[in-house]
């Protein structure tokens, strides 16, 4: 998989629900949309059908910042996606419109008729609104279709409703994707996300420790301070240098969520061995893709046993990519 690839989709990032652009005749669905989720692709495939049915425009609707975060229900971190990430995720899909709303004061206040009146009949045309199985609007909190249809009762706006998006006997949601990232099956929650699990930040200096090593490390500090870190561990990963001059450039890596405690630190960091690299990436942006986890955090007696392991991790990594490619290869031909 390369660099995330963003399709024609048209961005809006409103200040105020007064500066909505103005629609008309449009297909609309409203959610956090947190991680862009095969439940959540399955919704804006159904919003793009029923749109052209009905010769709508389609629009997804999302919040900046999420509403956890603006109440202050969420202290610890818990975000699948920082707001970039969840966009370039918006933009593999089919949807045309996708309008990020401020979550504020205003929005917050709105009952979930005014929500419908106001924000999606007068400001965005909508004649079509895509309904979750389980979802919450307004400061009423109207949740589920029957209820949202009392809220809608006498407004030109059709309701069409989405049934849940099963997997493996259970409903696919960001909760069930972000205990599974804090529980280590990554590969349970990589299938729930249909994509690798995202990281973004900025390079910055670390203590150097990997240089000496062996192993020189990009130590990245993330650019969402809510974004959820999975179990610590060493991760088959790539990363997309989203800075250079030429544009996105993608290397393959190894990447480290821990506190290391071989060294008895007790800060949790994001650490990147970049394969086959060369260059100074300080201060530079990477996108992390997380395809696997290879193993969970490790005490070492000391740094020679440490470095063993990580050469074994490293063979590791290097032959999962090297059958990737051979798999690709094959189904290319």
């Amino acid at each position: 998989i390369g660099p995330l690839f963003v399709h024609a989709m048209m961005r809006h990032l409103v200040r105020s629900l007064e500066d909505i652009p103005l629609f008309e005749n449009t297909a609309v669905t409203v959610g956090s949309f947190d991680g862009v989720h095969v439940g959540h692709r399955t919704i804006l495939e159904r919003l793009r059908v029923s749109a052209r049915a009905r010769g709508l425009s389609s629009i997804a609707i999302t919040f900046e910042p999420h509403h956890r975060i603006y109440f202050g229900r969420e202290p610890r971190p818990f975000l699948l996606t920082d707001l970039d990430e969840k966009l370039a995720l918006l933009g593999e899909t089919s949807v045309e419109h996708t309008l990020v709303l401020p979550f504020d004061g205003l929005l917050a206040g709105l009952s979930a008729r005014e929500f419908l009146e106001r924000v999606l009949i007068d400001r965005l045309g909508a004649k079509l609104f895509l309904v979750g199985h389980d979802q919450a609007i307004g400061r009423d909190q109207v949740r589920g279709p029957k209820n949202v249809a009392r809220s809608a009762k006498g407004l030109d706006l059709d309701l069409e409703t989405v049934p849940p998006i099963d997997a493996g006997g259970a409903p696919v949601s960001s909760t069930r994707i972000r205990t599974a990232l804090t529980d280590g099956e990554t590969t349970v929650a990589l299938a729930l996300l249909g994509n690798p699990y995202l990281l973004t930040g900025k390079v910055v200096h670390g203590d150097e420790r990997g240089r000496q090593l062996g192993y020189p490390t990009a130590n990245i500090a993330l650019d969402e301070p809510y974004k959820l870190i999975p179990a610590p561990g060493v991760y088959i990963a790539t990363a997309d240098v989203l800075d250079t001059p030429t544009g996105d450039a993608q290397v393959r890596a190894m990447l480290y969520l821990g506190t290391r405690p071989t060294f008895d630190d007790s800060r949790t960091v994001v650490e990147l061995f970049l394969m086959d690299w060369t260059g100074d990436l300080y201060d530079t942006r990477l996108r992390v893709s997380i395809y696997a986890r290879i193993r969970g955090d490790m005490r070492f007696d000391g740094a020679s046993e440490l470095v063993e392991r990580m050469r074994r991790d490293e063979e590791i990594t290097r032959t999962w990519f090297d059958e990737r490619e051979r798999c690709m290869m094959k189904l290319s031909m």
